[in-house]
């Protein structure tokens, strides 16, 4: 799924591919190759015999590399023991469930999505009601006047809106230079506004902030979608990629129990004379090789259960890895996709892409960036109304404080050159055609996307019904070889040829498997289909 680039990277990039858990399914064929040889006296006294020459077993130079007679130890046990998994059963829906519930990844993405409201609340602060107040008084000289009083303002949004008012009183005498201190006996009381009429009037630095604390939640959230679309994407495909290595140990299990039951049967031919010796340690070094192939199977799938507790995870977050009890666990259905759905997806891809959503937040925000710059070219019209009145009897100021005055102010100022803001105004607009660009872009390669993991499925589906046949005719063919073996119409040799044959077609329809549910599980990712996902909503 194409992912999308973060706020600073570049909307192409994709950061996030599908992730593919490190398992070694191939069986591994080891050999010992270099033999040794070692000369031994016949005989401690005579020093004329001649030395025979003796060679080493395998078995004893593989005894000799690996320390004869001493303890192997297992590497793995240097490590604290996981935690294993104690139910009996292990749906897709329960990895899911732990992945959504308790997977770091998408705990850190909600919790950058708290961060953005945060932020947001943070903006809002520019919105506070402010109080204040002051106390002045002229402790010594001519003359000892004394005031006090308090205000309040706040800032509303449209029309860079200040509502303020106050109310002080004051005692006593002051010099002509602070004649404003001077109120009536009850005080007075004061209110306005101040509204900008051009510039600030649609858009303002704490109205931009603002905006830009909403935009930064909705950002959070998209990366949110993107890291759950991602997350279980993979928590699928590491579910299944355990199934499959569970069944593909099955298979070598249960074609190493097909060796060992026949090496008794051998053994009491061979005793009776029914058949060749050789036969008997053929079979046994068949055996050998077959123990082989299941110690690789083994660890392959070991491999994919630590993949799988990557994403299953307990309460406390710790990884869970599932027991062999769960071995039995077999593939779900292959679930069909319709033309019809393909359709539908599409669309939903088109119009749920995480990537397509941050974009758009980007564009968002580079348009209110615009619109600032261009405010900063107006010029500046700002008008203030107030209205004020003073209470009680007259005091030592005198008449003139006695009626109520409305007083308007008005402020104008006009940037000149003004290349600051018509600079930032080149750059939103240049900025804005590239995302445009960049989002055309997107959107064609979700389409091409959508559109090739749809035959990608087409194929899938087709090869695992190819090796449902494969296995039917190889099953058949064993049997059909093992009915002329008990006739003697045949041999060891192609008997076990059959085995192969129809071990190595169940492992490749156990691939074709895989590799479709591999694929779904991108296509749900790539057309947002949460429901597919175990995605919650919201």
């Amino acid at each position: 799924m194409a992912d999308t680039a973060k706020p600073g990277d570049h909307p192409q990039q994709r950061a996030d591919r599908p992730y593919r858990l490190a398992v070694l399914s191939s069986t591994l064929y080891f050999g010992l190759f270099f033999g040794q040889t070692a000369f031994a006296a016949t005989s401690a006294g005579d020093t004329d015999a001649t030395d025979d020459l003796v060679p080493v077993s395998v078995t004893e130079r593989a005894q000799s590399r690996m320390g004869a007679g001493q303890e192997t130890e297992n590497l793995a046990t240097g490590f604290a023991a996981p935690r294993v998994l104690d139910t009996e059963k292990l749906d897709l829906e329960d990895v899911l469930e732990s992945t959504a519930e308790h997977f770091p990844q998408l705990l850190a993405a909600r919790a950058n999505v708290r961060e953005s409201e945060g932020e947001a609340l943070s903006a809002l602060g520019a919105f506070d009601l402010n109080v204040g107040g002051e106390f002045h008084s002229n402790l010594t000289g001519f003359y000892g006047g004394t005031s006090f009083g308090s205000e309040f303002s706040q800032f509303l949004g449209d029309y860079n809106a200040r509502v303020f008012g106050s109310y002080r009183m004051s005692r006593g005498d002051f010099p002509v230079y602070e004649d404003i201190r001077f109120t009536n006996q009850g005080g007075e009381a004061k209110i306005g506004v101040i509204l900008s009429l051009l510039q600030d009037r649609d858009i303002d630095e704490r109205r931009f902030a603002l905006l830009g604390g909403r935009l930064g939640i909705e950002r959070s959230r998209g990366l949110v979608l993107q890291t759950q679309l991602g997350v279980h994407r993979d928590a699928m495909i590491a579910y299944m990629r355990w199934l499959a290595e569970g069944e593909k140990l099955t298979i070598f299990e249960d074609l190493l129990s097909l060796a060992e039951i026949r090496q008794k049967a051998l053994e009491t031919r061979a005793a009776s004379g029914d058949v060749a010796e050789i036969t008997v340690t053929e079979n046994n070094q068949l055996i050998l090789q077959r123990q082989n192939f299941v110690v690789n199977a083994r660890r392959a799938y070991e491999v994919a259960a630590q993949g799988l507790s990557f994403f299953l995870r307990d309460r406390d977050g710790q990884p869970l890895i599932p027991s062999d009890i769960h071995l039995q666990t077999d593939f779900p259905a292959l679930p069909p996709i319709a033309d019809a759905q393909m359709a539908v997806a599409l669309d939903r891809a088109l119009q749920r892409r995480p990537e397509l959503k941050i974009l758009d937040v980007d564009v968002r925000e580079t348009r209110a960036n615009l619109q600032l710059s261009e405010n900063k070219i107006l010029p500046r019209l700002d008008v203030k109304l107030e209205s004020s009145h003073d209470f009680g009897g007259t005091g030592t100021g005198g008449e003139s404080r006695d009626s109520t005055d409305n007083v308007v102010t008005v402020n104008l100022s006009v940037p000149l050159q003004r290349r600051d803001a018509r600079g930032r105004v080149t750059a939103a607009e240049a900025r804005l055609t590239s995302l445009s660009h960049q989002r055309r872009l997107i959107a064609d390669g979700i389409d091409i996307e959508v559109r090739n993991l749809a035959t990608t499925l087409e194929a899938a589906r087709r090869a695992v019904t190819l090796a449902f046949q494969e296995v039917d005719l190889a099953d058949a063919l064993e049997k059909a070889e093992k009915r002329r073996f008990e006739q003697g119409d045949s041999d060891f040799f192609l008997i076990n040829l059959r085995e192969r044959n129809s071990a190595d077609a169940k492992v490749r329809l156990v691939d074709a498997e895989l590799n479709y549910f591999g694929a779904l599980a991108a296509f749900y990712a790539a057309t947002v289909d949460m429901a597919a996902l175990q995605i919650p909503e919201g």
